[in-house]
Order: structure tokens, then sequence, then C-alpha cells
């Protein structure tokens, strides 16, 4: 009886100590927040990452006027690291008349604009599945001029990742530019956001 009862309290303990240890030590709850764009003509919701700021936001009004049909949704961050040194992170969701007819169309001009540039290397470039659909995928690396630019250092080298594809009767572009230091980091963030997006009606 009394060895029943032990090894029922070892295995408590050890339940307790599992439940203790990962709940201190299981914080994706708190790394990401959700946004939903669910206002204006285009609807979606995602995660980013909850130490980033949210900079800027627009909604798509109008259908006929080209001022106002597109929606943008920018962040950037961490809150805590210098300026120059942001991860900045976009959606896009632009009517087909506006910068290209399509999102393979616009992949191709934007891809060819960056092989132009002299320190452009190719990292990744293929076809994923966003919220089900097909999407064209390039991550590539170039010298970052902002620090010049702003007078406050000197260049660096920065990765860009894209995504690019049409849905809902619009051309989307899901995109992050971050110093290589944090690329990694910024990889996992992005591709947590890939994960989580999701069009709505």
């Amino acid at each position: 009886m009394k060895t029943k009862n032990l090894a029922i309290f070892i295995i408590m303990i050890i339940f307790a100590s599992y439940l203790i240890f990962n709940g201190c030590n299981n914080t994706d709850i708190n790394l990401y927040k959700k946004y939903v764009m669910d206002q204006g003509l285009v609807h979606f919701s995602l995660e980013y990452p909850a130490n980033y700021i949210v900079d800027y936001v627009e909604y798509a009004e109008s259908s006929s006027d080209k001022s106002r049909s597109s929606a943008y949704f920018f962040i950037m961050g961490p809150k805590d690291r210098h300026v120059n040194d942001y991860t900045r992170i976009s959606v896009f969701a632009i009517p087909p008349d506006r910068l290209a007819p399509d999102a393979k169309s616009l992949h191709e001009r934007s891809e060819a604009k960056a092989e132009s540039w002299k320190y452009y290397e190719l990292i990744y470039k293929g076809e994923i599945m966003i919220d089900g659909i097909s999407a064209y995928r390039l991550d590539y690396q170039n010298m970052d001029i902002l620090p010049v630019i702003a007078n406050d250092g000197s260049p660096g080298i920065e990765v860009m990742r894209r995504v690019d594809f049409d849905a809902n009767g619009f051309v989307w572009t899901i995109y992050i530019t971050s110093p290589l230091s944090t690329s990694d980091a910024d990889k996992a963030y992005f591709e947590h956001i890939l994960e989580t997006f999701e069009i709505l009606e």
C-alpha cells in the first residue's frame, strides 16, 4: 500500500514539475500579438512579434480611386533596437493595375530589380503555400545604405525575404527586411507570420 501511494506521489510530483517548468519556459503566448485588418475592402489576420511596433496602417477604401484602393500594414522592431537596426515587416494588398497585372509579374519584376544591385546574393527562390494559396518566395541579401544616407554609420548587409501571391482580386506581398546580424531570428518571425496569415471574408 505504501509503495503504491509513494509511486502515485512521485508521479504527481513529476507531473507538477513538468507543468511548472513548461509554464515558466513556454513564452510563445507572449511572443506574438494578433493583428486583424477588418476595415475597408481587404481583410486579413496574422500574428506578429509582440515587441514590434505597428508603424503604419492604411485600409483599402475604394476600388475606383487608385489613391485609396490599396491596403498597407507596416511593423518594425524590436522596440529597444536603434532605428537603423530595426527589422521591418510589411503586408501590401494592391489592385492588379497598380504595379503589375498579377503576383508572378510583380515577383519577377522585383527579382530583376534586386539582381541588378551590386551586392545582390540569392539565398532562396521557390514556391510556397500561404493560407492554402500558391505564392512566389524570394530570399536574398544586399548592402544596406540607410545608415550612410542618415549619416549614422557605415553600410552593412541586410537580408530581404518576400512572398507574392494573388487572392480576392488583389496582388499581395508580405515582406521583411532585416540586418544580417539578426536575420536568423527574423526569419523565424517571418515564418510565423506566414504560418498564421489568413485572408478573411
